[in-house]
């Protein structure tokens, strides 16, 4: 029981996420509402009962009593509707909270290796799982409330053959459910599509997670996946909906025929006496048993559902796993170089930043300034993009410092220059996401067509404007059947980082995968974009458009 109460309250917690909702008060009212209708219906049914049994006079016109049906059997259907959209609201927006906090903690990225993105996608695909919790501790409330309307309103017990009339209700619930399968089937399919499509929604970002940091275009994949995410929660809503209708419509034909009854026989409810034992066993099955149903379901699922939970509180609460940050032991290469500047170019261009390196025991200075390309050299493994990682904030393996003008930053503050000075980056594997070329470039933001045209013309994704207009339109990703090369993705990377014109672009050996020639009509256009670039390069073409070098030496 303690247990359950503690699940109970992460549960709340998780429910209260979205401040800008009421969250779990809406799904308390809602619930008490739905038990209310209980009281309504269940007060009409043993009046109906007492009438027939005592066989007395009608009180009440039976018209007062089929509108107390009607109205609780509405009312009870409104309810159980709006517990559902509560709920699945609420499970929508807990994918947004996962993905912001996953993207937006600059902690994780110093640990990153650590980080197991594919708990983080299994956590989101965990949100159907507590929205099932959240559906059944709303309507266990309500059934609570019926269970303690029946012990104070019903003092006897009725005792009657009761398995013709449990055979009868089960084979009209069967008819009922056998119509409703066919919406189901067809609704489960499109559930199973929105599952695949909110996991990708998921996972795409996370691969070009620190792009999206230091861009800050986190909200882009945010509300990306929300809208896939309510798509999916709405889908779930309307299979539970239908789920709930043959009890509900059961309920009230039954009731609203026996009211009809009464109604036609209301003086003479002698003459209608030989049902009284039916109808009695038949209100006390439908009022008793479903009761008892929803507070089992909704203990059973806390049960089954307790780890998964568990799993989805604690991420929520920014507990990624808690990694060990084995960075300070794993890489060390670096200090097994030397690292020395070479000035090829003397640029006097205005000062954007300046780096400290503490290198064994020197200090590098490095000046950053407009109109200039910082390369940096060295063979594999010797520590270049844990450098460059380091001089934009995601890692902090190096001990460097950072001023701009008269704002200095240490070595765990250097991810905030990027709340000073507009900074891009450009991974060694670039990515895309499923939806047009176009979104892809544009993600946060909203470009002109012509000047994506330009740049995919220039960089020879396209011929003219003409089929340019045609590739920003095309579908990439899942399920589309547009397969693009390594070199084709690098170059959309590229697009997308240069029209938001970054002051600052980091680039970590983003032209692998391209031929010498468009390399180089890319490495031309950087300055046109951005004042200045640091990046990492092997090809010797290269090192003839740096200003300067940073050049890893084995010791």
């Amino acid at each position: 029981m303690n247990n359950t109460l503690k699940l109970i309250k992460k549960i709340i917690f998780i429910s209260n996420m979205d401040k800008e909702s009421i969250g779990f008060k809406n799904i308390l009212i809602y619930g008490f509402l739905s038990g209310f209708a209980e009281l309504l219906i269940f007060a009409s049914s043993i009046y109906i009962i007492s009438i027939i049994s005592n066989e007395r006079e009608l009180i009440y016109n039976p018209f007062i009593i089929l509108l107390f049906i009607i109205l609780g059997s509405l009312l009870r259907i409104y309810s159980s509707k709006k517990i559902i959209n509560y709920s699945h609201s609420i499970g929508a927006k807990i994918g947004k909270f996962i993905l912001k906090d996953r993207l937006n903690n600059h902690k994780l990225y110093n640990y990153s290796e650590n980080v197991d993105d594919n708990i983080v996608v299994s956590i989101v695909n965990y949100t159907q799982i507590f929205v099932s919790s959240l559906q059944n501790i709303s309507l266990a409330i309500a059934a609570l409330l019926g269970i303690i309307s029946i012990i104070i309103i019903l003092s006897i017990s009725y005792y009657v053959n009761s398995l013709i009339i449990i055979i009868s209700i089960a084979a009209l619930y069967i008819l009922i459910n056998k119509y409703n399968s066919i919406k189901l089937a067809k609704i489960s399919r499109i559930i199973a599509k929105n599952q695949r499509t909110v996991l990708t929604k998921t996972r795409e970002p996370l691969e070009m997670d620190e792009e999206i940091f230091i861009t800050n275009s986190s909200d882009f994949y945010e509300n990306k996946l929300y809208m896939h995410q309510l798509d999916l929660m709405n889908n779930l809503g309307i299979s539970s909906f239908i789920s709930s209708l043959p009890k509900l419509v059961i309920e009230f034909f039954i009731l609203s025929f026996i009211a009809i009854l009464m109604i036609i026989n209301g003086n003479s409810p002698n003459n209608i006496s030989y049902i009284n034992n039916i109808m009695i066993i038949l209100i006390s099955c439908l009022r008793i048993l479903p009761y008892a149903q929803s507070i089992y379901a909704a203990q059973t699922s806390l049960k089954i559902f307790n780890d998964s939970i568990l799993v989805l509180y604690k991420y929520l609460t920014n507990d990624f796993g808690n990694p060990n940050n084995n960075n300070s032991k794993s890489n060390q290469a670096h200090l097994n170089y030397d690292i020395k500047i070479l000035d090829k170019f003397k640029n006097f261009g205005k000062l954007i930043i300046t780096y400290k390196i503490k290198n064994k025991n020197n200090i590098i200075p490095i000046n950053i300034r407009s109109n200039q390309i910082l390369g940096i050299r060295g063979v594999s493994g010797c520590g270049k993009s844990t450098l460059i990682r380091s001089m934009i904030g995601l890692r902090n393996i190096y001990k460097l410092e950072a001023v701009i003008k008269k704002d200095f930053f240490k070595n765990k503050e250097i991810y905030k220059i990027k709340d000073y000075i507009k900074c891009g980056f450009i991974p060694q594997k670039s990515y895309i996401t499923t939806g047009t070329i176009r979104e892809n470039i544009n993600q946060n933001q909203n470009f002109f067509d012509s000047d994506i045209i330009e740049l995919l013309v220039r960089f020879n994704l396209s011929k003219n404007k003409e089929e340019g207009l045609k590739f920003l339109n095309k579908h990439i990703g899942e399920d589309s059947k547009m397969n693009l090369s390594g070199g084709e993705i690098q170059r959309i990377s590229f697009i997308r980082a240069l029209l938001r014109r970054p002051k600052l672009l980091f680039i970590d050996e983003a032209t692998s995968a391209l031929d010498e020639k468009n390399a180089k009509i890319i490495i031309e256009s950087l300055l046109e974009y951005t004042e200045s670039v640091i990046m990492i390069f092997h090809s010797s073409y290269l090192e003839s458009y740096c200003n300067q070098i940073l050049d890893f030496q084995k010791k």
